[in-house]
């Protein structure tokens, strides 16, 4: 297998969601002149790269619809009710594991898999998911609440900025201190393996594995923690078709056009050389956003006023992530 590439360009806004962009669940049954069996690909915001990946095979998308529908994070109750109503003509649920009573809805996998024909295909593939090349890159919830709260610009927030809000190290600082972060390769290692390790005990049930791939190519695989590079998305369809009895599972096209290319963090050289690549002779740290390509002083400034005005979010953070944190201070010293 080829290198999976992991080429970074100037991203575009992903499409709004919208009756237009999924005008085959809004449409009504009297006016679809499409009677296929659908295949549903049912999932996170990797579900839609997949799905895009899976009807470029050419037999695959003659037999079957590839009903397009929302992100699950993104299902509204009257989408569901849509979804619902199509779920009959379903032949082939593809799906991640989503839990039970998601968003307070019937969104689980296992809720809309019971409502399949009792001739449906299921097939599961996994939340593709890995912090190897973005150690520091973490979630913070608010209080109480399981949603993200989102850094500026990039999302994902940073430990290394949290521990920085923490001390109360402005910008200045804060970008002399990341020039003399010397980190711990073995640590990066470690890190990396125990992430993987996770995955594959996600994936141990599924049709469709990631670990091995990943293994090969721990620093070109992802764009951020959960934005997997084309070459991976196709894996995954590919291992799917071969179980569905495609032998010609590998027709399903790489695209040059970039699935989950709507933000992309920067690869730094000591975290590449600690996973056994060669960094990239761009080593500016910019992060591509759909607003725009931003630089590291650009976020570190953002971040921090984030957190300023988020004081009760950096003790969240800090409290959360306190042992990797423990591993940073340790590195900063």
């Amino acid at each position: 297998m080829s290198l999976i590439r992991r080429t970074v360009a100037r991203a575009l806004p992903a499409p709004a969601l919208s009756v237009a962009v999924h005008r085959d669940l809004y449409m009504p049954a009297q006016l679809r002149r499409d009677h296929r069996p659908i295949a549903l690909v049912f999932g996170n915001c990797q579900a839609e790269a997949l799905r895009r990946v899976l009807v470029t095979h050419p037999g695959f998308a003659e037999r079957y619809q590839l009903l397009r529908i929302p992100a699950v994070h993104e299902i509204s109750a009257k989408e569901l009710e849509l979804i619902e109503a199509r779920l009959p003509e379903v032949e082939v649920f593809i799906a991640q594991n989503v839990k039970p009573g998601y968003r307070g809805m019937a969104l689980g996998t296992t809720e809309l898999a019971q409502k399949l024909p009792s001739t449906a295909r299921t097939l599961g593939y996994p939340v593709a998911y890995f912090e190897g090349p973005f150690p520091f890159h973490v979630y913070v919830n608010r209080e109480g609440t399981a949603i993200n709260a989102s850094a500026p610009i990039t999302e994902y927030h940073d430990l290394r900025h949290l521990y920085a809000a923490s001390k109360g190290w402005n910008a200045t600082t804060t970008l002399r201190k990341l020039d003399e972060l010397v980190l711990d390769p073995d640590w990066v290692r470690s890190n990396a393996e125990r992430s993987l390790g996770e995955l594959a005990k996600r994936e141990s049930e599924l049709t469709a594995r990631l670990t091995p791939i990943i293994a090969e190519h721990p620093t070109t695989s992802f764009r951020t923690l959960n934005h997997p590079v084309n070459g991976l998305v196709t894996q995954v369809a590919r291992q799917l078709l071969t179980q569905l009895g495609y032998a010609d599972a590998d027709r399903v096209l790489d695209s040059r056009q970039f699935y989950l290319d709507h933000t992309s963090a920067p690869l730094e050289p000591q975290i590449v050389r600690a996973l056994g690549g060669e960094p990239d002779a761009d080593t500016r740290g910019e992060w591509i956003t759909p607003e725009g390509t931003f630089s590291r002083s650009d976020v570190v400034t953002a971040h921090l006023a984030f957190y300023a005005d988020e004081p009760g979010l950096v003790e969240i953070g800090v409290r959360k992530h306190a042992e990797r944190l423990r591993v940073l201070e340790s590195m900063w010293r």
